[in-house]
């Protein structure tokens, strides 16, 4: 896949790992599954499409290929609080401290 095709991949593997986790927080009675916050869920997605796409180009995977389609899947779980909690103690032992 490629081009268009292969976006359109990694737009609903992000759309499924966000749907995934939106509904095991409804599940935990956590939030309402038709509310405000799942239109939210949709900027998330926006977002999280750029963010999966340039990682898998930066990664060297195969646009449109299984391992893209599957880094886009788990960083839409993941989500923004996933993936703050999951990079940041790496990049604080990798950014210099100033002084």
């Amino acid at each position: 896949m490629s081009g268009l095709a292969g976006l359109a991949g990694v737009i609903l593997a992000v759309l499924f790992g966000r749907l995934a986790w939106h509904t095991a927080e409804v599940q935990r009675g956590n939030r309402r599954f038709w509310s405000w916050l799942l239109a939210l869920e949709g900027l998330t997605v926006g977002v999280l499409v750029v963010l999966a796409k340039a990682a898998s180009d930066y990664a060297g995977l195969v646009p449109g290929g299984w391992q893209e389609l599957g880094m886009a899947a788990v960083l839409g779980w993941l989500g923004p609080r996933g993936l703050d909690a999951l990079l940041m103690p790496w990049l604080r032992r990798k950014i210099p401290k100033e002084e």
